[in-house]
């Protein structure tokens, strides 16, 4: 494993990588009807494609999908789990996003890629 990979204290496991990806977004600022992550996009909506690529990432200990309360529309996918605990912002889903981590088991020293 590469040394900026490897965990700090020798008696911690190694580093995980975990991926975070936001998408409890309205859709206001790109003026779409719906929230931008569920326009389709070759027929697909556009966060399907995202989620596609990072499941295919074998290096990926878990990928985390931070959607609104009460959305129900995410598509199911392999390796991605979702959590309806999203925020007023990008800033708070994000953190939020990071405590759901937490809980899922992330250690303090994983690294977490935010799409």
């Amino acid at each position: 494993m590469p040394p900026i990979l490897a965990a700090a204290d020798p008696t911690n496991p190694p580093a995980r990588l975990h991926a975070l990806v936001p998408a409890a977004g309205t859709g206001s600022r790109a003026g779409a009807v719906q929230p931008k992550q569920y326009e389709l996009l070759a027929g697909k909506p556009l966060v399907q494609h995202t989620l596609e690529a990072l499941a295919r990432v074998e290096r990926l200990a878990s990928i985390l999908v931070v959607v609104a309360p009460g959305d129900t529309r995410m598509p199911a996918l392999p390796r991605c789990q979702v959590v309806a605990c999203g925020g007023a912002t990008r800033a708070a889903s994000v953190a939020r996003g990071l405590d759901a981590l937490l809980e899922r088991g992330a250690l303090d020293h994983d690294w977490v890629l935010v799409h």
